[in-house]
């Protein structure tokens, strides 16, 4: 049976990199990859979803952040985590959302990451966010090994290539240009069919891209660790309170 795809993980982990790569992985075998256009939200698509095939030459790949439940033998589940310290920190700039917020949306992308980790490895290929981030091209070739797609290896090149961190942040810097002031009118003008407006948490509005479900404002944080300089102490006390266990577990240095 063919197999559905899934990035399925916690928030600001790598996933939109990683749902992106494995839809050209998928495209570059022969398939055609569905939904063609991103879904801010594929949830309801996949509540709706009645047949795990969708025909000849065609395959499902999803991105949630929700926990897939029952996990089936026919799906395939890419599952990005992080030191849940910098998912808070890039969180509160991504959403423009509070600490606290913040804080108390990470024992839910703790329980996420734990639930998928936990899962039988044919089934889920966990990935650690300083590896995407770092070993880019060797990711790729995992993901390309895990899904048995035998893409080659200069495809697989181009892939990486093609979701530089420089052509990435490019992208993301003509999503900005994209002036959020225009506010709703994205959504129903001109531009309708491949972006859409989303609110943020302090009412003001990044935008969406359709083709590639990267957000303006997508990167938010430079180097892992950056929670140490732009947290308070007392933040940073409380936030320790609630994660070192999870870290521990992980094996992240505290």
């Amino acid at each position: 049976m063919k197999p559905v795809v899934f990035v399925a993980s916690m928030a600001r982990s790598g996933s939109m990199w990683t749902y992106n790569v494995s839809r050209e992985l998928l495209a570059a075998s022969g398939m055609t990859v569905l939904p063609e256009k991103i879904p801010q939200d594929a949830n309801t698509i996949l509540e709706q979803l009645s047949d795990p095939d969708p025909g000849p030459g065609a395959i499902y790949c999803f991105k949630t952040h929700k926990h897939i439940a029952p996990i089936q033998p026919f799906m395939r589940i890419i599952s990005p985590y992080r030191d849940i310290r910098d998912a808070i920190v890039s969180l509160m700039k991504f959403m423009k959302c509070s600490f606290e917020q913040a804080l108390a949306h990470a024992q839910g992308q703790m329980d996420t990451a734990d639930y998928y980790m936990a899962q039988d490895p044919a089934l889920v290929l966990p990935l650690k966010y300083e590896v995407i981030i770092n070993e880019p091209a060797d990711t790729i070739a995992r993901i390309n090994s895990f899904l048995d797609l035998n893409v080659d290896a200069q495809t697989q090149a181009a892939i990486a290539a093609k979701f530089s961190m420089s052509e990435v942040k490019s992208r993301l810097n003509e999503l900005q240009q994209l002036s959020t002031d225009q506010g709703d009118q994205l959504d129903s003008g001109a531009h309708a069919a491949d972006y859409e407006t989303i609110s943020n948490v302090d009412g003001s509005r990044r935008i969406f891209d359709r083709n590639s479900g990267f957000q303006s404002n997508h990167i938010t944080t430079g180097q892992d660790g950056s929670w140490r300089s732009e947290l308070s102490e007392q933040q940073q006390d409380v936030m320790m309170k609630a994660v070192a266990t999870w870290l521990e577990k992980h094996e992240f240095p505290l």
